[in-house]
């Protein structure tokens, strides 16, 4: 890939938060992750989005 890209590690993770995050607004009930980072990430928007519920 092209160092133009930026670093893979961090495109990575943001492909995994990115494509979980999607499935979960778009009704899913399991993701699948695989990074910690990732984990943390989606985690801090499931919160998120429960707040008030």
């Amino acid at each position: 890939m092209p160092e133009s890209w930026g670093d893979w590690k961090r495109r990575a993770i943001n492909w995994e938060t990115l494509t979980a995050t999607s499935l979960v607004h778009t009704g899913a009930d399991v993701v699948v992750l695989r990074h910690p980072e990732s984990l943390a990430r989606v985690k801090a928007m499931i919160t998120e989005l429960m707040k008030g519920h």
